[in-house]
């Protein structure tokens, strides 16, 4: 389902109609709204009165699935005001937002903006500061999509190329979800330059401010969920969130998912359906 001007997603219905509110899924860089269609499809589903009125919004955030030939400048302020022109033009009250690495920090900067309402902002793997880089695998994936020929004569010729640069094939499937079919063959239809100076920003930007002080207006709780295997929320990063959390338990919370790598939703989707439920739940 596509939404103009702005944003496309798919929408979760509503355990129980009508639906009054929404409960906002944001994806990574080089994602789109489909990565977390399962695990909102759960967890909407779930018996809980926080969620019964809830409808599930997968957005595509700018320059990634349907959501492309957005202006610049590409940010991560101007994903979260995309998002804010698409709460107001759908006219829904949008009471949690959950995002994951790149969307864990638009996110943030939603919350922060455009804090009224809301009741759950949920960082799944991503670091609330700046950081040096972003996860060795994007960093990888982004260097090989630079130099890869502009066109494939099929899918299976992607998928022979990138796994045989030396991607799992796990990771090369999910950058095959942005194939387009054309005439002359299959292209990757991201523009690598917006999601570069997407990309940039989210390292530059940071939103501690928000989760150290989140402001009066803010009447949520903000969970910070970090996989046990993945070096996104580093040492220094999970300390301050976990001193927030110290100051102000009812407010943060820090989340450690034992085992999990940087996408915890696919490495412990039930560890995570466990924590984000504990918490709805709070």
């Amino acid at each position: 389902m596509t939404f103009a001007p702005t944003l496309a997603l798919t929408t979760v219905p509503a355990r129980s109609e009508p639906a009054a509110q929404a409960f906002v899924f944001l994806h990574g860089i080089l994602g789109s709204g489909a990565n977390w269609r399962g695990f909102a499809k759960r967890l909407l589903a779930s018996e809980r009165a926080c969620t019964a009125g809830s409808e599930g919004w997968l957005v595509d955030l700018r320059m990634h699935g349907r959501s492309l030939h957005l202006a610049p400048p590409h940010t991560v302020s101007a994903c979260a005001e995309d998002l804010a022109q698409l709460q107001s033009a759908r006219a829904r009250r949008v009471h949690a937002v959950l995002g994951h690495s790149f969307g864990g920090k638009v996110a943030l900067a939603y919350a922060a903006a455009h804090p009224e309402g809301l009741e759950h902002v949920i960082v799944v793997d991503s670091n609330p500061g700046p950081s040096a880089a972003g996860s060795e695998t994007t960093e990888r994936v982004l260097q090989l999509l630079r130099v890869a020929p502009p066109r494939f004569a099929s899918r299976e010729a992607f998928t022979a190329h990138f796994v045989g640069a030396g991607l799992e094939p796990g990771v090369v499937a999910w950058l095959a979800m942005n194939l387009v079919a054309r005439d002359d063959g299959h292209a990757f239809r991201l523009d690598l330059g917006a999601i570069e100076a997407l990309l940039a920003d989210y390292l530059r930007v940071d939103l501690f401010s928000f989760v150290e002080a989140p402001p009066p207006a803010f009447a949520g709780r903000i969970v910070v969920v970090a996989g046990g295997r993945s070096p996104t929320l580093d040492p220094s990063a999970r300390a301050r969130v976990l001193a927030a959390s110290a100051r102000d338990p009812g407010r943060v919370a820090l989340e450690i998912v034992p085992g999990a790598g940087h996408w915890v939703h696919v490495d412990a989707p039930d560890a995570l359906h466990q924590v984000v439920c504990r918490h709805l739940d709070a």
